[in-house]
C-alpha cells in the first residue's frame, strides 16, 4: 500500500467540506484499513483523527458509516488500541456517536464495533468507562431492544461483554439496566447477539450477587434453549454460564429443577470444554443432598461415569 496515497487522503480529509469528497476520502481510508499492515501508519499519520472528524462534522450518512467502519478495522489490531485511545477526542467521539439515539443506525453499529475492538485490551477499559462508554452502549442496547433490531445489538453487546470481564465495573453495568436487556437479548433470534449476551452474563456472574439476580430474572429459559444450538461457541458460553451460576447456594435448587436434564445432555456433547463445564456445574449442584435423587432420576450417572475415562484431562478430573 502506498504511503504517499495514504498521506494524501489524510491531508485532503482535514479540509474537505463537500460531502461527495468526504465520502470519497472516507471510502479510500476504509480500503486502507482492510490491510492490517497499514494500521500503524493510519494511527501515526493522523488517519484516525481524520475519520473522527468526518463522524463529527459531515452530514452524509454514508461518509459517517465508512469513517466508523475504518476506525473499527484499525482498532481490530490490538497493537495500536492503546495508541488510539490516547488520541485526543477519539474515544469521546465514538462514545457520543454510539449514545446518540437519533444517529444513523449503521454508523452507531460500527462505532460500537470500534469500542468493542478497543475493549479487547484491558488497559483501555478505564478511559472508555470514564468517558461514559457503559451508558452509551446500554442506551444503544435499549434502542435495539425497543425497536426489536436484535442484529444491530451484536456489537454493543460484545463491547459490554468485554467490560463485564472486569468485576470493578459490574455495579455500573447493572445499575444501567443491563440485567433486563441481557436477558431479552439472550432470548432473541440472532445467534451472534445471543452469544455475546451470554458472555456478558457469564462475566457479570463473577460477582456473586449477580448470579442470583440473573437466575431469578429469567436467564435460565434462554440458556436451556441455546444449549440446543448447532454453534459450539454458543453452547460453550451456555455451559460456562450455568457452571458459574451453579456456584451460588440460592441458585442450586432452581437450576437443578429447571436445567438438570440440559446439563446431563451436555455431558455427551463431544466438546471437551462443554463437558467439563457441565461436569463442574453438576458437581456444584450435588453438593446439596436433596438434588442427588433428581440427578439419578434424570439418568445422569452413566454419562458421568463414561467421562471418568475422557481423554480430556480437565473433564476427567471434574467427572
Amino acid at each position: 500500500m502506498s504511503s504517499k496515497a495514504l498521506e494524501s487522503l489524510v491531508a485532503r480529509g482535514r479540509h474537505a467540506n463537500d460531502f461527495r469528497e468526504q465520502r470519497e476520502i472516507a471510502f479510500g481510508l476504509v480500503d486502507f484499513s482492510t490491510h492490517p499492515e497499514v494500521h500503524e501508519q493510519l494511527v501515526k499519520k493522523g488517519g484516525v483523527e481524520t475519520l473522527l472528524h468526518f463522524l463529527n462534522v459531515t452530514q452524509d450518512a454514508e461518509a459517517q458509516q465508512f469513517a466508523a467502519l475504518a476506525v473499527a478495522n484499525v482498532a481490530s489490531s490490538t497493537s495500536v488500541c492503546r495508541d488510539i485511545v490516547m488520541l485526543d477526542g477519539v474515544v469521546a467521539g465514538l462514545i457520543q456517536y454510539v449514545g446518540n439515539e437519533k444517529g444513523d443506525s449503521i454508523g452507531r453499529q460500527y462505532c460500537a464495533l470500534a469500542l468493542g475492538n478497543l475493549l479487547v485490551k484491558t488497559d483501555t477499559h478505564k478511559s472508555i468507562i470514564e468517558g461514559g462508554g457503559i451508558g452509551a452502549l446500554l442506551t444503544m442496547l435499549k434502542n435495539c431492544c425497543d425497536a426489536k433490531e436484535f442484529d444491530a445489538a451484536r456489537y454493543p453487546t460484545s463491547a459490554i461483554s468485554h467490560i463485564a470481564s472486569n468485576s470493578q465495573y459490574h455495579w455500573q453495568i447493572m445499575l444501567g439496566g443491563a440485567l433486563e436487556l441481557l436477558v431479552a437479548l439472550a432470548c432473541c433470534e440472532d445467534s451472534d447477539t445471543q452469544r455475546h449476551a451470554v458472555a456478558a452474563v457469564r462475566g457479570l456472574c463473577i460477582t456473586a450477587e449477580n448470579r442470583v439476580k440473573f437466575c431469578k430474572n429469567g436467564i435460565l429459559d434462554p440458556l436451556i434453549l441455546m444449549s440446543r444450538s448447532n454453534e459450539i461457541d454458543v453452547v460453550r458460553e451456555v455451559s460456562s454460564a450455568l457452571n458459574i451460576m451453579s456456584l451460588e447456594e440460592d441458585n442450586k435448587e432452581e437450576i437443578s429443577y429447571r436445567a438438570m436434564s440440559t446439563l446431563i445432555s451436555l455431558l455427551v456433547s463431544g466438546d471437551g470444554d462443554v463437558e467439563r463445564n457441565s461436569c463442574s456445574a453438576i458437581a456444584n449442584l450435588v453438593e446439596v443432598k436433596d438434588i442427588h435423587s433428581r440427578f439419578l432420576e434424570e439418568l445422569g450417572l452413566s454419562p458421568l461415569i463414561a467421562l471418568c475415562s475422557s481423554p480430556y484431562g480437565p473433564c476427567r478430573v471434574e467427572a
